[in-house]
C-alpha cells in the first residue's frame, strides 16, 4: 500500500474482518528525509513511490533500499 494516511485508512476499512491482525511496516517521508534532508517534498515522495513499486518481497524495504532509490534520483 502506498499513499496518504487518510487514503490508507479508507482502504484498510474495506477489510471484511476488521479484527484481523496485519503486519505493515511503515516508511514515511521523514525516513527518506533523514537520509537526505536536501530533497524537495516531491522527490521524497518519489523515492517512497519507487521503493514501493520496485520492492522485492524477500528483501522488503529498508534503509539500503531507500538509499538505492535516492541514488537513482541523481542519475
Amino acid at each position: 500500500m502506498f499513499g496518504k494516511v487518510k487514503d490508507l485508512i479508507k482502504d484498510l476499512q474495506k477489510y471484511h474482518d476488521q479484527d484481523e491482525y496485519l503486519l505493515m511496516p511503515v516508511w514515511g517521508v521523514c525516513d527518506v528525509q533523514a537520509l537526505n534532508s536536501s530533497l524537495s517534498d516531491e522527490n521524497l515522495i518519489e523515492v517512497l513511490r519507487n521503493a514501493h513499486r520496485n520492492h522485492d518481497a524477500e528483501i522488503g524495504i529498508n534503509h539500503d533500499i531507500l538509499r538505492f532509490h535516492l541514488e537513482q534520483l541523481s542519475e
